[in-house]
């Protein structure tokens, strides 16, 4: 039996926005605009992306999180976090990747793989953040949260 699903996702983040990518990414130069040092993530997709009437059981979705150093030098070990969690914030999905390094303006995306193995809930919330580097000061960008809304419905 297949399950359709419409959906919505809504960041409840103040600057967030969502991307496009098709896997893991090589580094990108984005140009750094911070003196000192600054990580941040700058948006989160899925693949294959969330689309109204998606079929959440016919394969693997994977979580997509674009991290930029947006500071002045290079940053090695970059810890990233993804959770995703349910209704009345009950905890379904935690993983940690690792960037190893990035240059001053680079950018990545970090896949977090196997997120079609979650429990059907009708809200889930999506927290992802970079951990701060040694000297960072501001880390209002480290981090996003995204509410996604599913509908279900019998095709």
């Amino acid at each position: 039996m297949a399950l359709l699903v419409a959906c919505r996702v809504v960041d409840t983040t103040s600057s967030g926005k969502l991307s496009s990518s098709k896997e893991e990414s090589p580094p990108i130069a984005l140009g750094s605009s911070a003196s000192g040092p600054d990580v941040a993530v700058t948006a989160v997709d899925f693949e294959p992306p969330l689309k109204p009437n998606a079929n959440l059981a016919s394969g693997d979705i994977s979580l997509l999180v674009a991290v930029e150093n947006k500071g002045d030098r290079r940053e090695k070990e970059i810890q990233v976090v993804a959770q995703v969690l349910g209704k009345e914030d009950e905890f379904l999905y935690s993983d940690t990747r690792v960037v190893d390094s990035l240059a001053a303006g680079e950018g990545r995306v970090v896949q977090f793989s196997r997120l079609s193995g979650l429990p059907l809930r009708s809200v889930y919330t999506i927290k992802v953040w970079a951990s701060a580097v040694p000297g960072e000061s501001w880390l209002e960008n480290n981090a996003k949260t995204y509410r996604v809304q599913i509908s279900l419905s019998s095709p």
